[in-house]
């Protein structure tokens, strides 16, 4: 099953496999989470100077977040 990650910000997306491993990659290839919006690796790496270092939301967030994404495009 792929799912789309689509930033919040610029829009770039990725399609990955729905799995443990291609989630885990996303996020350590740069893909981060700020309540339930998700953020390419660009623009998660920008994040602290847009929002005057305001932390972006840890990894268990964008997982969340990833799964979220996941229920919500597959129960529609």
């Amino acid at each position: 099953m792929t799912i789309n990650l689509c930033c919040s910000r610029c829009g770039a997306n990725q399609n990955i496999s729905y799995t443990t491993a291609s989630v885990l990659k996303a996020v350590k290839d740069g893909w981060g989470s700020y309540g339930s919006a998700l953020y390419c690796p660009a623009c998660s790496a920008t994040w602290g100077d847009r929002n005057h270092n305001r932390p972006m939301a840890d990894e268990d967030n964008t997982f969340t977040a990833i799964d979220r994404l996941h229920t919500r495009r597959h129960t529609i």
